[in-house]
């Protein structure tokens, strides 16, 4: 079993169609605020998303005929979906709008992320930006790419140092608890310009392309991490649960460390491990 011939630059041009179709014209528009709560008042869905993954899932009935697609939208209707993930033959995670929330207020900070897995090894992720048409794609074993909205590819690389003049890190502080914000800060001397944008896609892209050092992660959601896991370990980089264990998409619970190398996981896991108390 192996992915369609010029499977990426199907993907690519998908996921632009998309965009064009169903989520920029909702975007700081009218349409856009049709937004309904699912989980909490910061986990909303739009008709964007909704619309976005109804549109993947369709594509992906003839792109790659038989794949199951786990979106986020379709588990929260269904969580037993959840339980296909590394299931026998092809499986296709998608996050049709990562950043719902910038995306509902107008914020100019959200992206389109879908993973393939066969069996229960990725094979292929993407991590598409709507404003721009640019695509972050990888196939297994190929290399890290941005295919621009023109189709031009261009090679990436993540960072290896965490201290770089680009070494930009994303921590969501105000996942925490008051007392761990202050350990939080305590901790990151040596690591330069700390901030959340909120956004799985963003913060994941950044750290593909060298431009952040690192990404740390409150929650493990397939969706938000198995595209940009993927394309990360393409372009050098390393993710891992807080508590060393490599990451998989099969496993939905902990923390998790997206950095340019293995050592700067390594060494971001030992500031940060009392967080997995």
């Amino acid at each position: 079993m192996r992915l369609p011939a010029n499977f990426t630059e199907t993907i690519h041009g998908l996921l632009q169609e998309i965009s064009r179709r169903e989520i920029l014209p909702r975007y700081r528009g009218e349409e856009a605020m049709n937004t309904q709560m699912k989980s909490s008042p910061h986990d909303p869905v739009t008709d964007a998303d909704i619309c976005a993954e109804n549109a993947i899932i369709a594509a992906m009935a003839r792109i790659l005929p038989g794949a199951v697609v786990v979106g986020e939208e379709s588990v929260s209707k269904n969580p037993d979906l959840l339980s296909r993930i590394g299931d026998d033959g092809m499986t296709v995670i998608v996050d049709p709008v990562d950043g719902t929330l910038n995306f509902s207020c107008g914020i100019p900070a959200f992206g389109t992320m879908i993973a393939v897995m066969i069996g229960s090894e990725t094979v292929f992720g993407a991590i598409h930006e709507p404003l721009t048409g640019d695509t972050i794609a990888a196939e297994k074993g190929g290399g890290a790419y941005r295919i621009t909205q023109s189709g031009a590819w261009i090679p990436v690389a993540a960072s290896q140092d965490p201290a770089s003049p680009a070494g930009t890190g994303f921590i969501n502080f105000m996942a925490y608890r008051k007392d761990k914000r202050h350990d939080i800060f305590d901790r990151l001397d040596g690591l330069g310009h700390i901030r959340s944008v909120h956004c799985c896609a963003v913060e994941y892209r950044m750290t593909i392309t060298g431009k952040a050092a690192f990404n740390f992660c409150h929650v493990s959601t397939p969706w938000d991490h198995a595209p940009g896991a993927f394309i990360l370990g393409e372009a050098g980089g390393h993710t891992s649960f807080l508590d060393g264990t490599p990451y998989t998409p099969m496993r939905r619970n902990g923390q998790i460390i997206a950095a340019g190398s293995r050592d700067v996981c390594d060494m971001l896991r030992d500031r940060f491990s009392f967080l997995d108390d």
